[in-house]
């Protein structure tokens, strides 16, 4: 078993440096979707994370990062204006659109969850250890619908809003950031959540149009989720 791991890994090595600097995209679809199956058929290892990470390293020159983890189904557009940061992960079904004259840029040890939407024309940063749920979409482009009532919606032009979030921020499935909207560090975006204008850092907003519920650093942890040796230390003192 040692022995095919080995050769599968060489293979997969040497096709990854072989030839253009940019593999053409069947062959590292071919190469990713092996390695999936050689791993969770031969290997019993997981076969999806391995897919991801094989996936993701013989893209990651393309970007100039390392430890990406590349789901299927991930769209790019204009992946020249997209910067990556170290330990990215795409889930599949996502759809980053940069655009010829947009930036979307994502710090190091953050995960975008499966089938958000992130339009980048105005500009997006995301920063370093964020985790993005499903479902989340982040618009820095929006149409105008008011500025002239008697025209269609679609001629109405659009609206060009950079969005900036900030490190450590956790967004809960199905939100929307709208652009313009910045978000500070350590601030968390409810489910559901519609935001419209900028969160404090340590925030936690809800709701539609998103409002502030707390600040992170006044909550206060439950006992459940207290750590297994402050059980135990109580069961002693208890018995």
């Amino acid at each position: 078993m040692r022995g095919i791991r080995h050769l599968f890994v060489s293979a997969v090595l040497r096709a990854a440096a072989s030839g253009s600097t940019i593999m053409p995209s069947l062959a590292v679809e071919l190469i990713a979707r092996s390695s999936g199956w050689v791993a969770g058929t031969l290997l019993q290892r997981n076969a999806f994370g391995v897919e991801r990470r094989c996936r993701g390293f013989m893209r990651s020159h393309r970007w100039r990062t390392s430890g990406l983890q590349l789901d299927r189904g991930v769209q790019i557009e204009c992946p020249g204006n997209l910067q990556l940061g170290e330990n990215v992960t795409l889930f599949g079904g996502t759809h980053l659109v940069a655009g010829r004259s947009g930036q979307i840029a994502v710090g190091d040890h953050t995960h975008i969850g499966r089938n958000c939407v992130i339009s980048g024309l105005g500009g997006i940063t995301i920063g370093g250890g964020c985790s993005i749920s499903s479902l989340v979409s982040i618009y820095s482009v929006s149409n105008h619908y008011h500025h002239d009532p008697q025209l269609p919606i679609v001629d109405n032009g659009v609206h060009y809003g950079p969005v900036q979030i900030g490190n450590d921020v956790w967004i809960g499935t199905g939100a929307a950031i709208l652009p313009g909207v910045t978000i500070g560090d350590h601030a968390v975006v409810g489910a559901g959540a519609v935001v419209n204008r900028d969160v404090p850092p340590w925030m936690v907003v809800v709701g539609v149009p998103a409002r502030i519920l707390k600040d992170r650093r006044e909550s206060q942890r439950p006992s459940s989720l207290l750590p297994a040796s402050h059980d135990k230390a109580t069961h002693r003192r208890s018995a």
